[in-house]
């Protein structure tokens, strides 16, 4: 496969999607650490843009037939995250939702 989105590479959104995924562990009210999660304006500002940002990223991605390929890249990148036994329920249902 090969990434064709021109905004963002592979590795970038990569590491963009595990962020978000550690923003989906906060919202449990915990850190991955256990630490319970602190929420602040800040924080939920930052959670607004995390979800708008993979909103219209993905919207783009899937709306598009020239970028198939990347298409097929995500659901990949997100079936791999998921396949880790540690990685959180919540999020997997979050990301299922993608």
């Amino acid at each position: 496969m090969v990434w064709n989105y021109p905004e963002i590479s592979k590795e970038d959104f990569t590491k963009l999607l595990k962020g978000f995924v550690d923003l989906l562990i906060l919202a449990s009210g915990f850190q991955s650490s256990g630490v319970p999660a602190h929420w602040d304006a800040e924080n939920c500002r930052k959670a607004l843009q995390w979800g708008l940002f993979f909103e219209n990223m993905l919207r783009s991605i899937n709306s598009s037939e020239t970028f198939g390929e990347s298409a097929r890249e995500v659901e990949e990148a997100i079936s791999e995250m998921q396949s880790n036994p540690l990685f959180p329920k919540v999020a997997a249902l979050v990301l299922a939702h993608l």
